[in-house]
């Protein structure tokens, strides 16, 4: 029983993330906003923290 119990947890807590990932997705779809690939947009946050903090990531290289 508490087996299943642990899976319907494990089973909602995945769902309720998906569902974040979808408001997200249709907030920044709304927006109407560039969309960018992942990996340029996480490459250009990486920057910005550079710049703005001094928090440069030192195991990979920040693309410009």
């Amino acid at each position: 029983m508490e087996e299943l119990i642990l899976r319907v947890k494990e089973a909602i807590a995945f769902w309720v993330e998906e569902m974040e990932s979808v408001r997200a997705y249709d907030t920044a779809k709304a927006y109407g906003g560039e969309i960018i690939p992942f990996e340029q947009a996480v490459s250009e946050i990486e920057r910005v923290r550079c710049d703005t903090r001094g928090e440069c990531p030192s195991s990979t290289e920040v693309k410009t």
